[in-house]
């Protein structure tokens, strides 16, 4: 009995090794890739942000920072997906194992999204605060109508 558990055991090691091998040689496949239509969008709606909100020399780092990890978080996103597309075939079991790879992943871009954010926004005047309030409360007004 104890042999079966151990090997039953060390058989999900091997797999989730195999797989995570296989997933991190297709991101770095993925990495090399052009620009994404929807990487070019975030750009594009990043640019129009940042002109939007006026942003000045002295807030500029934090800007980038965000920025950066804005776009970090779509390469990385796009990465596990092109992966996940680039498998022949998945069982139901590897497809959630994947799912749940970008979720994690998805959480852990979006804390540093959050700090990096929320440094920006306390460096940024009353006005440009009110402007990023308003942008994204209707941003959220979008995603909430479209679940209606």
């Amino acid at each position: 009995m104890l042999q079966h558990t151990i090997m039953r055991s060390l058989s999900r090691v091997l797999s989730s090794s195999v797989y995570l091998a296989l997933v991190m040689g297709f991101a770095l496949q993925a990495a090399s890739l052009p620009s994404s239509d929807h990487l070019n969008k975030v750009n594009e709606r990043l640019d129009r942000l940042k002109a939007r909100i006026s942003i000045t020399a002295s807030e500029e780092p934090y800007w980038q920072e965000y920025r950066q990890s804005v776009l970090d978080n779509v390469t990385d996103n796009e990465s596990l997906l092109h992966a996940e597309n680039s498998q022949p075939s998945f069982t139901a079991p590897q497809y959630f194992v994947a799912r749940m790879e970008r979720v994690d992943r998805l959480d852990h871009h979006l804390h540093i999204i959050s700090e990096r954010f929320n440094t920006l926004y306390h460096h940024l005047t009353a006005s440009q605060q009110a402007i990023l309030d308003g942008y994204f409360e209707a941003r959220r007004r979008t995603f909430n109508h479209s679940l209606k």
